[in-house]
Formats: structure tokens, sequence, C-alpha cells
């Protein structure tokens, strides 16, 4: 199910980004991260709880995970004049439970993340730690979506 959502929302994105001219990855202004912060390092968190478990929680469960950016499309272009454009996906992020290996390599679990403005500037290999709220906003968005207010970076170069 999970390899189907990030299919589903890679296509999303694809089909959105042929329609105006834009990549979540190609760093035009219209698709870049926004953001010069960078979260703060932390050691090794405690109460952190696994994103398969985060996965099986009831909305409005707070809760501390770990993960790292997957992918991510924090801004649609806008529709260039006289273009029939269909709407674009609301801005999201993809955290896994495995960093990001190249094109070939499967996340394992993902979950859609939404930050507090302004969103952080992250990367796909550092690890962070999420601390939110579970949401499933309704029945168009049937997944999770984890509305995360505090992040941090893990300490680099630590075995975990």
């Amino acid at each position: 199910m999970h390899r189907t959502l990030a299919l589903a929302l890679t296509l999303l994105v694809v089909a959105c980004n042929s329609q105006h001219g834009g990549s979540p990855t190609d760093g035009s202004p219209s698709t870049r991260l926004t953001s010069t912060l960078a979260p703060p390092i932390v050691d090794e968190p405690t109460g952190v709880t696994p994103l398969a478990d985060v996965m099986k929680m009831a909305p409005g469960a707070r809760v501390k995970t770990r993960a790292f950016l997957w992918m991510s499309f924090p801004h649609c272009p806008p529709c260039p004049p006289n273009a029939d454009c269909e709407p674009c996906p609301p801005p999201f992020y993809q955290f896994s439970e495995r960093a990001h290996a190249g094109s070939g390599s499967a996340p394992g679990d993902i979950i859609l993340v939404d930050f507090a403005a302004p969103e952080p500037k992250l990367n796909v290999t550092t690890e962070y730690v999420l601390e939110g709220v579970v949401d499933r906003p309704g029945a168009a968005q049937p997944h999770l979506v984890l509305r995360v207010d505090k992040i941090a970076a893990l300490e680099p170069g630590r075995d975990r």
C-alpha cells in the first residue's frame, strides 16, 4: 500500500510539473524549499515511536518519530497565461524510515508531513526527529499526515 501511495503521489507531482514546467528537485524558485533555517541538531532522542507504529495511530495522537526526507513538493508554480492547467496538489513532504539512496532505493514506511511555517531547510541524507500530531484530513485524503510542530536533525556520523 505504501508503494502504491508513493507511486500515486509521484505521478501526481510529475503530472503537475509537466503542465507547469518545474520539478520538485530542479531548484527553480517556485519549487525549492524556501527557508534557510536548518533544524537544530540533537544527540540521541528518547521516547521515539517507530514510523511503522505511527502509521497505526489514531488521529489526534501526539507522537515523536525518526525519519528521513524522501521527497518534497513545497510549492506548485502558477499556471502560465492562456494555459489550461489542472489544479496542483497542496504542498507536501514525504518522510520515510530509510535514507534516500538513489532512484532504485525503497523507502520502507512513508508518512506525509505538514510543517508549521516556515518550512525548515532539509536534505535527504539527514535523519530527523519529528514531533507533532497524527491527522487524517478526511475521505479525500485517506492516508495519515503528521502535523509537525517540532523538528530536529540527528547528530551526523552516529551509528543508529
